[in-house]
């Protein structure tokens, strides 16, 4: 009950600290901001719904050997370990009834990325929270493909023609993937980069790199054909590689001369 509760507490926390949590995310250093931002609501509400209270009715001993079972805070492995490491800066907070404040995330995304270093850096752990923006109804067929394989709370898939004030819409704050073919990626040019283009060659068939100069980051799925963006999207779910920056992989074209 504690653990819902905390769930209600947080979606009615006042706007401006709210925001303030959120900027604290986005202006973020560490490697691990958007997974941690992920994860957040309810590695708080375990911490306190499954594990201070629980310490608070339980004998040491008895709490000591519930908090030791795998997944006894949350059914995530992830979210339970989390939740475990944060326990003592969450009881530190309630002891001198301070509210969560920039601070807190700060010594909240070093608890990440000591307790999970290796997961807080995957493609699958930062799209959690993701946009699907693609030229093609063709692609939103691989929207069940991603909901199965990186299982995101939010998935907003838009299409080109909705693509106009994309930087001025909530869901432009997600981290994004953009699957398109070389020839339709003119569609998507008002979300797009000039960068993008530029990174593009004629005998390139297939490429797939990161923005990570953009806040949050925008994934990049570009072909040939849209078989070849379906082999770059099931190569870059399957591989399941660390979050990257630039260039991660590319095909070319047997026969062509680069540009």
């Amino acid at each position: 009950i504690v653990h819902e509760l905390t769930h209600r507490w947080q979606q009615a926390m006042p706007e401006a600290m709210a925001n303030d949590i959120i900027n604290a995310f986005l202006n973020s250093e560490s490697d691990c901001a958007l997974s941690g931002f992920h994860w957040f609501e309810e590695v708080i509400a375990s911490a306190i719904g499954n594990g201070v209270i629980e310490s608070i009715l339980l004998e040491q001993q008895a709490f000591d050997t519930y908090a030791a079972l795998p997944m006894s805070f949350y059914a995530d492995a992830d979210i339970d370990r989390l939740a475990k490491a944060m326990m003592p800066l969450i009881e530190e907070y309630l002891d001198q009834r301070q509210v969560m404040d920039v601070a807190f995330v700060a010594q909240y995304l070093q608890t990440v990325a000591s307790t999970l270093p290796d997961r807080c850096r995957r493609v699958a752990s930062e799209m959690r929270g993701m946009t699907l923006l693609t030229s093609s109804a063709y692609a939103t067929q691989f929207a069940s493909r991603l909901h199965r394989e990186w299982q995101p709370n939010t998935l907003v898939t838009i299409m080109s023609e909705s693509v106009n004030g994309f930087a001025q819409r909530p869901y432009s704050q997600l981290p994004t993937l953009v699957l398109t073919t070389k020839t339709q990626l003119k569609t998507l040019a008002p979300a797009v980069r000039r960068r993008t283009v530029e990174r593009l060659s004629k005998d390139t068939s297939l490429l797939i790199f990161a923005d990570r100069s953009h806040r949050p980051t925008i994934y990049y799925v570009i072909g040939d054909r849209w078989q070849d963006v379906e082999t770059g999207l099931e190569r870059l779910v399957s591989q399941s590689p660390a979050s990257f920056n630039g260039e991660w992989y590319r095909s070319r074209t047997p026969g062509l001369v680069p540009n």
